[in-house]
């Protein structure tokens, strides 16, 4: 089963290609560094540094 965020963003995808494509503009794409990406406050990131916390402590 799909999870509804990803259902969301699934339409809002398929929306804007729509829209780009009834009125005859294509979407630019440009690249990004990985670099430029953060995680904001989430469970997500409280998960991530619980893992990473933990995947330290076997070394240390």
């Amino acid at each position: 089963m799909i999870p509804n965020s990803i259902k969301k963003t699934l339409w809002f995808g398929l929306i804007l290609v729509s829209i780009t494509s009834v009125f005859g503009h294509s979407a630019q794409l440009q690249t990004f560094s990985l670099s430029s990406v953060r995680l904001l406050k989430s469970p997500f990131n409280v998960t991530q540094q619980t893992d990473l916390m933990y995947v330290l402590s076997l070394f240390y």
